[in-house]
């Protein structure tokens, strides 16, 4: 130890240590870019209501799994699992159609702060060519405040097929996914769209 303070050196390494100490302090200080970051909403989806004649319950089902499917993609949504939503739906011994209440309910117990809803207006098939037309109503409401935050009237026609004889539920499955897969990506988590 001695021979190190008597060293000649010495005084230059014990500043450049100090030195070094000295900046190493200050990297912390330097201010840094501050990095965006994007709000991702959790959200659950329930199944929309059918008030046409066609497709029933199973329409509505199918519409709102393809909206699921769409929000998804977003990157302004975390989507969460429908077996979980069912699975809070069963708990709380509910039945559809869910009121404001019953959605904040679901939420709760999900651990969400959204919930998208819709109806269908409008279904139909025709047969020459075999065709269907839907058209949607989709909302997102917050749940803490009960605003509807987002929304969409959205419209799907399934491709023309001719001498088509097969079941007119995956014509009416394919027109819904078009009016769910041709609007949802356009909801940026604000306000609400009137979509065609």
């Amino acid at each position: 130890m001695r021979r190190l303070r008597r060293h000649r050196l010495s005084p230059w390494v014990a500043k450049l240590l100090g030195l070094l100490i000295g900046i190493s302090g200050l990297w912390g200080l330097t201010p840094r870019p501050a990095q965006a970051q994007r709000r991702v909403t959790s959200i659950y989806v329930l199944d929309f209501n059918n008030r046409t004649r066609v497709g029933g319950a199973l329409l509505g089902r199918v519409a709102a799994a393809q909206m699921s499917l769409q929000l998804a993609e977003s990157l302004n949504w975390d989507v969460l699992p429908d077996a979980q939503v069912q699975r809070r739906i069963q708990e709380l011994k509910l039945q559809p159609p869910f009121d404001r209440i019953d959605r904040a309910q679901i939420a709760q117990g999900v651990d969400a702060s959204a919930v998208v809803y819709g109806t269908i207006l409008e279904a139909r098939v025709s047969a020459r060519p075999a065709q269907a037309y839907v058209r949607l109503q989709v909302v997102v409401e917050d749940i803490n405040t009960s605003v509807l935050i987002n929304g969409a009237i959205a419209e799907g026609v399934s491709t023309p097929r001719m001498g088509f004889t097969g079941d007119a539920d995956v014509l009416l499955e394919e027109a819904s996914g078009k009016a769910a897969f041709g609007r949802g990506s356009s909801w940026t988590g604000s306000g609400c769209r009137r979509a065609r």
